[in-house]
Formats: structure tokens, sequence, C-alpha cells
């Protein structure tokens, strides 16, 4: 079973302008903020992560 995190299944803007902004808040390394790509798979695992912290039920395996 393959497990996606859509922005719109959490209710988060999903255009370029609001995924930077939302990576911006979490902390994301600036080196990666030029990159829409690597930002992307950053902003992925910190979102869930922030979710499983915050008692969602997320597989472990993506979390690491």
């Amino acid at each position: 079973m393959q497990f996606r995190t859509r922005p719109q299944q959490i209710d988060i803007d999903s255009n370029l302008a609001a995924r930077k902004e939302l990576a911006a808040e979490l902390g994301c390394p600036t080196d990666l903020m030029g990159d829409s790509a690597k930002m992307n798979m950053w902003l992925h695992k910190s979102v869930l992560r922030k979710i499983a912290d915050n008692g969602g039920n997320v597989p472990k395996s993506l979390l690491d």
C-alpha cells in the first residue's frame, strides 16, 4: 500500500508560493529553497513528521 499526503487532504494550499512559505515556517534549510524538487521532498517529510508529532498515524518508514 502506498501512502500519500496531498496538500488538499490536510487543507493546505498547494501552489509553489504557499509551499515555500510553509517550508520556511517549518525551518527548511535555505540551500533547499532554490530547488523546488528538493524543497518539496523536505517539506513532505516535515509535514508527515508534524502530523505524527501531533498524534497522527504515520507509518514509521515514512518518517526516516
